[in-house]
């Protein structure tokens, strides 16, 4: 039996997958923002941690060090939301260059 093959997708689509809607950028740097607040956070929470060590108060070490990983984890989880519109961006345009990749260039007469 022949092999089936499907056909491609059209260049049309692969190019509009390729770009970040508006409102998937908005959305991005909505995520970003709040990110990098959680990270501002995690600082705060590392002068303390650093300030519980030189007392060496051990309780609050754990306490914080708890804490930090939390924020952290948080501030992952936040950047991790815009992940499925970077990989139908990633995958979009690495079709559009096998596609390319796959044609010859064509000679425009002047005219």
């Amino acid at each position: 039996a022949p092999l089936y093959s499907p056909e491609p997708p059209s260049v049309t689509t692969l190019i509009a997958g390729a770009t970040f809607t508006s409102e998937e950028v908005l959305c991005a740097e909505a995520q970003e923002e709040l990110a990098l607040a959680l990270v501002g956070v995690k600082n705060e929470l590392l002068a303390l941690l650093k300030e519980a060590k030189a007392a060496a108060d051990t309780a609050r070490v754990r306490d914080l060090g708890g804490q930090m990983g939390t924020i952290m984890a948080s501030a992952k989880a936040v950047r991790s939301l815009n992940e499925p519109a970077r990989d139908r961006l990633t995958l979009s345009s690495r079709r559009l260059d096998n596609y390319r990749a796959s044609r010859q260039v064509r000679n425009i007469p002047e005219g």
